[in-house]
C-alpha cells in the first residue's frame, strides 16, 4: 500500500510540474508495493505455519485431558457405586475420613 502510495504521489506531483518520466515514478512506487507484499508473505506464511501446528498440538493435548477427565469420572463413579452397594440401604457406610 505504502509503494502504491508514492507512485501515485510522485505521478500527481510531476504532473503538477510537468516534468519527468512518468512511468519511471510509477514503477519506483510499484517496485515498494512488490517488495513490501514479497517480505509479508516471507514473514506471513511460516506464522501462519507455525500458528497452524501450535493450535493442533494444543487441540490434541485438550482432548487427551478431556478423556482423561471423563476416564477418571466414570472410575470415581464406579468406586462410589460399588461402596454403596457394599452395604445395606438401612445401615451407613464406615467413615473412612
Amino acid at each position: 500500500v505504502q509503494g502504491m502510495i508514492v507512485a501515485f504521489s510522485d505521478i500527481v506531483e510531476m504532473d503538477k510540474t510537468g516534468g519527468g518520466n512518468i512511468i519511471q515514478a510509477a514503477a519506483a512506487g510499484i517496485q515498494v508495493a512488490l517488495l513490501t507484499t514479497c517480505f509479508g508473505l516471507i514473514v506471513g506464511i511460516p506464522a501462519y505455519i507455525a500458528f497452524n501446528y501450535f493450535s493442533s498440538v494444543i487441540n490434541s493435548f485438550v482432548l487427551e485431558v478431556e478423556e482423561s477427565a471423563a476416564e477418571l469420572m466414570e472410575a470415581v463413579t464406579l468406586q462410589l457405586t460399588l461402596r454403596e452397594s457394599a452395604w445395606p440401604s438401612d445401615s451407613n457406610p464406615p467413615d473412612t475420613r
